[in-house]
């Protein structure tokens, strides 16, 4: 049978190895280790998983190039979840991870990496002294010129590593020498300021990267495919930009067997939203690029970048020759099973990502890999033990058609009860409707339409315009009944604030055309600055107004970089402010030093947090035998606590 989307399901050859589609997924690990140097359960499970979904290659990362970095006396402690290919005893468990992937027929890679600022992955062994391409003082280390003796050590490292990749029985390697990393600092004028044979024009610039590749390939020979990344431009002054990455695409391209093109400098917090490119860009914003590359005519297979979820794009990206493949991280995360359901044309079934970022920001910080919309992601070595089997059919009732809803009732229908979805409202989404009319929050708005549809084509009962009152619910005589009944808005205790001219954030989707032309928004959380965003871009005069020192600190730090940089555009921002008082006219507060001041408005949003309705939820506990609250009725937080609480109940029932 042809599949719907023929190019990105037509096989590729490249030099031995036969991909049996043209979707690779990009490196990830996100702490599914701690301290261990080698692949886990957790980890082992986490890629076979994604190998069962029908990607063609799966890639493990990171791993570091420089073994040094995991001795005990290295002036900065190593990243914690990064992989050592160079320890002997680990290999067995890299076998392990290589075969798991392997028996869903994908082809296994792994990231080589030296990440920037010395102490990561590039110190003396004797010295311990940390280098870059060229001397600087970087967060208060002093980072000297890397001299031919390390460039030599760690080229031996790379091709021992390689040659530990191919026993391991990887197929191939991913050298990442883009987003400012070592050997993208050595590339990049920016960084790269020596006066020796490794600076100064391309072809000095690359002789590091270069060595490494050559190293490499007198290791292993042409058993081991190599894959590069590079920045098609860092999207910095001075930094590199794409005719030179095409000039070093042509210096490398016999040595290595498929370019993968991305962009940005982790140097230059401004190109993180572009290199992880968020909500706030258009679906591959940075596709252009490797359609640059592929068109200068380099002869190896090029790989685009960036946030490539939708087969229909993907599919469009090669059917018009701009890439020979797409690689995606996200969208594999947000749904394994992505290639299968694109190859089957089920584009409705596919769990669209929202860009939320927790799955990359997460376990920085909570040393916890999570994401909003996929509940099992980083828990399916556990899932199996925990889920158990279902002994008997159970009626089930949920209350609330929110996301939390929505996926109780999924996955207790696939369970095989018989459920009831009730809501008051006249159709689903609850809080899920704001982002119907916002531009930068069209993936969760997919997101919601995703859940909607397949409460649609499942065998839910659903009941809208109903509200589930306890006599109502009894009446059903449900065996459990799933309360998720959401959250509302915490009112603070302002003088004014049952104002007509005050709308609490939750009001704002249903009353836009009665919002006036100036606004004074309270609360500068994330909810309240995307309410900002949103008017202003409809053409509102907006003040922000937040009692805290920062704005969005609730938000992720790779979505919150991008929403603070369009804020910045068009939302007037007073931090260290207190409102006091509000009136027909705008609102009265105090500012940091104390002083009384006014605001004038004729449309005042309050939007300074929510609150669980627990206490409503509470009222429906004696309407059957089993009852459990999920979501936003027991903490209000986000689309994550409310997706995996849901999915944790009803995987109970």
């Amino acid at each position: 049978m042809q599949p719907k989307y023929p190019h990105l399901f037509t096989p590729l050859k490249v030099g031995n190895v036969i991909f049996k589609n043209r979707i690779f997924t990009g490196p990830s690990n996100h702490s599914l280790q701690a301290s261990e140097p080698y692949p886990t359960e957790a980890a082992i499970r986490y890629y076979a998983n994604k190998a069962k979904g029908g990607a063609a290659v799966i890639t493990a990362g990171s791993c570091m190039a420089d073994p040094e970095i995991f001795a005990p006396n290295r002036p900065i402690t190593p990243a914690w979840n990064q992989y050592n290919l160079n320890d002997e005893f680990g290999l067995r468990y890299f076998t392990q991870q290589t075969d798991a992937i392997h028996f869903y027929g994908a082809k296994a890679s792994i990231e080589f990496i030296l990440l920037p600022l010395g102490g990561y992955g590039y110190a003396d062994t004797a010295t311990r002294q940390v280098y870059a391409p060229s001397e600087t003082l970087e967060y208060g280390f002093q980072v000297h010129e890397m001299p031919e003796t390390e460039m030599n050590r760690l080229a031996d490292a790379f091709a021992k590593m390689a040659e530990n990749a191919k026993i391991a029985g990887f197929d191939m390697i991913l050298i990442h020498g883009g987003h400012g990393m070592l050997l993208g600092q050595f590339l990049s004028p920016n960084y790269n300021k020596r006066t020796d044979k490794y600076g100064g024009s391309i072809e000095n610039r690359a002789r590091f990267p270069l060595m490494i590749l050559d190293r490499i390939r007198q290791k292993v020979g042409q058993s081991l495919l190599i894959e590069y990344r590079i920045s098609g431009s860092e999207l910095t002054e001075g930094g590199l930009e794409l005719d030179e990455s095409i000039q070093f695409v042509r210096l490398i391209e016999d040595k290595i067997d498929l370019i993968h093109v991305s962009a940005g400098d982790i140097g230059n917090p401004t190109t993180a939203s572009i290199m992880h490119p968020s909500g706030f860009l258009k679906p591959a914003p940075n596709a252009y690029l490797a359609k640059a590359v592929k068109a200068a005519g380099v002869k190896v297979p090029v790989v685009t970048i960036g946030a490539i979820y939708d087969p229909e794009i993907a599919e469009k990206i090669l059917a018009a020759g701009d890439a020979d493949v797409v690689s995606t991280v996200r969208g594999i995360i947000a749904d394994p099973a992505m290639p299968n359901k694109a190859r089957c044309g089920k584009n409705g079934d596919i769990v669209p990502c929202i860009k939320c970022f927790n799955c990359l920001d997460d376990h920085y910080d909570a040393r916890f890999f999570s994401c909003s919309v996929n509940p099992t992601i980083g828990r399916e070595h556990r899932l199996p033990y925990l889920i158990p089997p279902v002994d008997q059919m159970k009626k089930v009732v949920v209350v609330g058609g929110g996301p939390a809803g929505m996926k109780a009732a999924l996955v207790a229908a696939k369970r095989g009860h018989q459920v009831t979805l009730i809501e008051k409202k006249d159709h689903l989404g609850g809080q899920l409707d704001f982002a119907d009319n916002i531009a930068f929050k069209y993936d969760l708005k997919s997101f919601k339409n995703y859940l909607i549809r397949q409460i649609k084509n499942s065998a839910v009962k659903l009941m809208l315009n109903t509200n589930a009152t306890p006599e109502l619910l009894r009446s059903q005589a449900a065996d459990v009944v799933i309360a998720a009944l959401g959250a509302e808005p915490i009112a603070p205790s302002i003088p004014g604030i049952n104002n007509n001219s005050v709308l609490f954030a939750t009001e704002v989707h249903d009353n836009m055309a009665t919002i006036g032309q100036k606004v004074v928004i309270v609360g500068g959380g994330q909810v309240g600055c995307e309410i900002g965003l949103h008017l202003a871009q409809s053409g509102k005069e907006v003040v922000l107004v937040e009692m805290e020192q920062a704005v969005a600190t609730d938000a992720m730090y790779h979505y919150r970089l991008p929403l603070l940089e369009a804020m910045n555009e068009s939302v007037q921002i007073i931090t260290l402010a207190r409102c006091t008082e509000i009136s027909d006219h705008g609102i009265k507060y105090t500012d940091r030093f104390g002083t009384a001041k006014t605001l004038a408005a004729s449309t005042v949003i309050i939007a300074v947090g929510m609150k669980a309705k627990l206490d409503e939820a509470e009222t429906l506990r004696d309407t059957a035998f089993d009852f459990i609250s999920i979501g936003d009725c027991v903490k209000a937080k986000n689309v994550k606590m409310a997706i995996r609480t849901a999915f944790d109940a009803a995987s109970q029932l």
